[in-house]
């Protein structure tokens, strides 16, 4: 019997290990850009091409997709920097954490616990002076202040809207959801112009040109884009 269970065990040994042979990443992500981020059987991610061939050694403790040719990788020491499609490092691990890539900007954070942004060299732009920030989108991103307060900024780190809303929305459609002290919804445009009043109990981002919004009887309406109910 004891023969028998040693036999068994000696079988699913080499069965594990063919497994393993024959998959050769255990962790494998999705295509992005040309690449998949890969981890091996150390743990370490890497990047494969579309042949399935290592283009990109498996050295780091994570590694994220490609945005706009650059991914960004954790080194050992908890550290986040970012990469080429080479390989190479474009902005060393020094980064408490970071955002990807978006408009040619990537939001980074110090250790200091401040956000600012780098350019695709690898170059600080906006110093880390933000408690939260974005991803930029259309050359405009949302940061927070010392007050956890939110407004936009531009791509040179410009003032596009104040910081003096309690919260702010991602803009669609060319407008964005603020909500203010008195929890009270609006929108305002991407100049930070407060087109339509903070009246609502709650709003939707628009879509289609229409947006929902909840009155103080938590009654639903549609409003266009000028503020009008229109259902």
């Amino acid at each position: 019997m004891k023969k028998l269970l040693l036999l068994i065990t000696l079988v699913m040994c080499l069965l594990s290990v063919q497994a393993q042979e024959d998959k050769k990443w255990p962790v494998q992500g999705d295509y992005h850009e040309g690449l998949a981020a890969v981890r091996d059987f150390n743990r370490k991610y890497g990047y494969i091409d579309t042949d399935n061939q290592l283009v990109i050694p498996c050295q780091w403790k994570f590694a994220d997709d490609f945005h706009e040719n650059r991914a960004k990788v954790l080194n050992d020491e908890d550290k986040f920097g970012f990469i080429d499609q080479t390989g190479q490092l474009i902005s060393p691990c020094q980064w408490k954490t970071a955002h990807p890539f978006s408009d040619g900007m990537a939001g980074v954070t110090d250790y200091n616990y401040k956000s600012g942004f780098i350019d695709k060299t690898g170059q600080l732009v906006i110093p880390c002076t933000w408690n939260e920030v974005d991803s930029f989108e259309d050359g405009l991103a949302r940061v927070q202040d010392d007050n956890e307060l939110w407004g936009v900024i531009d791509k040179e780190g410009k003032m596009v809207c104040p910081c003096k809303w309690d919260f702010l929305w991602p803009y669609k459609e060319d407008l964005a959801v603020v909500r203010d002290a008195n929890w009270k919804y609006g929108f305002i445009d991407k100049t930070g112009q407060l087109v339509i009043p903070c009246q609502w109990d709650f709003a939707d981002s628009f879509e289609d040109g229409y947006a929902v919004v909840r009155d103080s009887n938590d009654t639903l309406h549609y409003i266009d884009k000028n503020g009008n109910v229109v259902e």
